[in-house]
């Protein structure tokens, strides 16, 4: 691989030499010509004498006069071709450094060095990489300041509590076991925000492959299950087999979100049904149906925003996140998903995601 990179290379120097060659070379002949032309004229007219005009200082001044044309010409292109782009590339490198991640380089085309066109879009992508990090970590300190105050003023409260001498030891494993849940929320609380905040920041779908959806859903099934049999929730699986060029962790995430949030909604003994219909098309189409309580037109417009819970209690289990996850997930893929529910009713998530994203 390297070789053949170091072997087009040369050959683009080469290209470049032999072009820079017959350009001087065009200006020259062009330069000549013009002088003979205007020398013919001369001595033609009767202006100047054919003697005079092939003097030594006329031949002098004619090569001064040419090589002064040549260097101008020469300078404009190289300025052109290198010294411009060479200043573009200073104040570029000097807005990166400045934090201007939105500032980016012209891509100029076929007519000038492809090294430096190269250059350009090496260089907005990165640009377009530091965006979607610097995003990413304004996005986790400002999720990290609304959300994990609750868990750690909690842990915080019940450590200091502890320190009491004259508590009773049911009171200690009671406080003993809040500080474990917290934790553990706190732990998941993070692990959900950094995936959001970097899925969020992709500008592509990463580790595209052949993913067999089926099988996809059937093992976020099997992530599902015991929470489900807990409360006596049946998961109803119809699926079709078909494949799909995606990331087949994410879509293992997808379905297990949604899941999730069908089985946390269910009454015990109602079933969360599934149906998955490849239709041969250009795309597939999933359905996650449950039989809860449903949600209000309120509820439905901020489903997907992050940390919103249609439960205001927050009685139920949850971060917010889930659902913007599942969102995030499927526009990576180039898909949509939309929901439809009835109070009382239940709800249905609806998941299109092209075969080829």
């Amino acid at each position: 691989m390297g070789g053949r990179r170091t072997g087009r290379a040369g050959m683009r120097a080469a290209a470049t030499t032999a072009m820079l060659a017959a350009f001087i070379a065009v200006v020259v002949v062009a330069f000549c010509a013009a002088v003979a032309a205007v020398g013919f004229f001369l001595v033609e007219s009767g202006v100047v004498p054919l003697e005079r005009l092939v003097g030594p200082d006329v031949v002098v001044a004619v090569i001064a006069c040419g090589s002064a044309v040549l260097a101008v010409v020469l300078a404009t292109c190289l300025d052109r071709t290198l010294g411009r782009p060479l200043r573009q590339m200073t104040a570029a490198m000097g807005e990166l450094a400045r934090g201007n991640f939105g500032f980016r380089m012209e891509e100029r085309g076929a007519w000038h060095l492809r090294e430096v066109d190269e250059f350009a879009r090496s260089f907005n992508t990165a640009a377009e990489e530091l965006a979607g990090t610097e995003i990413m970590r304004a996005g986790f300190i400002s999720d990290f300041s609304h959300e994990f105050r609750t868990p750690i003023n909690s842990l915080s409260g019940f450590a200091q509590l502890l320190r009491e001498e004259d508590l009773a030891p049911e009171e200690r494993d009671e406080y003993l076991q809040v500080i474990v849940e917290e934790s553990q929320r706190l732990a998941g609380l993070s692990e959900r925000i950094l995936m959001l905040s970097k899925m969020e920041a992709a500008a592509i779908l990463p580790d595209v492959e052949e993913v067999d959806v089926a099988e996809s859903v059937r093992r976020a099934a099997a992530i599902v299950e015991p929470k489900a049999a807990a409360k006596d929730v049946g998961l109803a699986l119809s699926l079709d087999e078909c494949r799909i060029r995606g990331n087949g962790d994410y879509l293992v995430q997808l379905w297990t979100n949604l899941l999730d949030n069908a089985v946390k909604f269910s009454p015990a003994g109602a079933p969360v049904s599934v149906a998955l219909y490849g239709g041969g098309g250009d795309e597939v189409v999933c359905w996650v149906s449950d039989e809860g309580p449903g949600m209000d037109d309120q509820t439905l417009a901020h489903l997907f925003d992050r940390f919103y819970q249609g439960d205001p209690s927050h009685s139920r289990e949850g971060s917010g996140l889930g659902l913007s996850l599942c969102k995030r997930i499927v526009e990576l893929h180039g898909g949509t998903v939309e929901v439809s529910s009835l109070a009382s009713k239940g709800t249905s998530f609806e998941v299109r995601l092209p075969v080829r994203p």
